[in-house]
């Protein structure tokens, strides 16, 4: 990774708390994949193609809780308790 590339995640990273109401928190594509079970290309992909909505903050991705949960709700495939 470059180091003008990691400035701008990090200044992203900085920004976020700033610009954002501590009651919405948002998460991070390695975290969305994480709970997906995926990897970090797919949620990218996913990301890039509008099927999930996303925030782009400079070069960083960010996904709203409740957006996944959208997400998820319609891939669902039978019965969701």
């Amino acid at each position: 990774m470059s180091k003008d590339h990691s400035l701008s995640l990090r200044f992203a990273e900085i920004l976020l708390p700033i610009l954002l109401p501590p009651i919405e928190q948002l998460l991070k594509v390695r975290q969305v994949a994480q709970l997906l079970s995926v990897c970090t290309a797919t949620v990218y992909k996913w990301a890039a193609a509008g099927v999930l909505p996303h925030v782009r903050i400079v070069n960083a991705i960010r996904i709203r809780p409740q957006d996944l949960a959208a997400f998820i709700a319609t891939r669902a495939v039978g019965p969701v308790s």
